[in-house]
C-alpha cells in the first residue's frame, strides 16, 4: 500500500499522460482498486526499462535506470524503478525502495549516471537502502528523505543517518517537515 496508494488520488487530481510502471505483478486490494482507476481513467501504462529517456520538456528529461529486466514475479521493493530527473543542469536520482543489492548493481553496471546533486534516500530512509558505497557514487549535495512521522518502522534508520552524517550529506525529511519542495534554476536546486 506504501507504494500504490497514494496514486489513486493522484489520478483523481491531475490529468495523467502515462503511467510508468515496473512490471512486478501484485495482486493486493489496494493495486485492484488502482488498475480499476487506470482502466477507467483510459491511462496508457508504459514498461519502465533501464535507457528509457522520457523528454518532460526542452530541458528537463527523465532516465529510468532499473529495472533492465522482466521483474514481474520480484519482491516490489527489489522491482523498484530507480531513476533520474536532469532540469537544466540539475540533477537528482529517485530510488524507490531499492535495496542493497541493487544500489550495488547499479554502482557496477550505470555508475556515470548515478552522480546527482540530491538524492532522494531508498525505502524511507530503512536501512536496507542507501548504502555507503551508493551514496559515495551519487555524491549528492543533499539527500532527501520520505517517512512518515511516527512511522512503526523507525524509519528513518540511524545506519543511515550515520552514512549522510559520515559522508558530510545534508539531509531533510518529510517526517520532520511535511511536504519538501525544489525546482530547478540555473543548473541547481532551490528549495520553495
Amino acid at each position: 500500500a506504501d507504494h500504490i496508494e497514494g496514486l489513486i488520488p493522484v489520478l483523481d487530481r491531475y490529468k495523467v499522460g502515462a503511467l510508468i510502471i515496473s512490471g512486478a505483478y501484485s495482486d493486493t486490494d489496494v493495486a485492484k482498486r488502482l488498475y480499476r482507476k487506470i482502466e477507467e481513467k483510459k491511462i496508457p501504462l508504459l514498461l519502465g526499462r533501464a535507457g528509457m529517456s522520457i523528454a518532460l520538456s526542452e530541458t528537463e528529461k527523465k532516465t529510468i535506470l532499473f529495472p533492465d529486466r522482466d521483474v514481474t514475479q520480484w519482491e516490489t521493493n527489489a522491482s523498484s524503478i530507480v531513476s533520474r530527473f536532469d532540469a537544466g543542469g540539475a540533477s537528482a536520482l529517485f530510488t524507490g525502495d531499492a535495496p542493497l543489492s541493487v544500489e550495488k548493481y547499479l554502482v557496477n553496471n550505470y555508475r556515470k549516471y548515478l552522480d546527482v546533486d540530491v538524492l532522494k534516500a531508498g525505502h524511507h530512509g530503512s536501512r536496507t537502502s542507501t548504502s555507503e558505497v551508493f551514496v559515495r557514487a551519487a555524491t549528492p549535495e543533499l539527500a532527501l528523505i520520505s517517512a512518515g512521522r511516527d512511522n512503526s518502522y523507525g524509519h528513518p534508520h540511524k545506519e543511515v543517518i550515520d552514512i549522510l552524517s559520515r559522508l558530510n550529506v545534508p539531509w531533510v525529511s518529510t517526517q520532520q517537515e511535511g511536504t519538501v519542495t525544489f525546482f530547478a534554476q540555473g543548473g541547481t536546486w532551490v528549495r520553495k
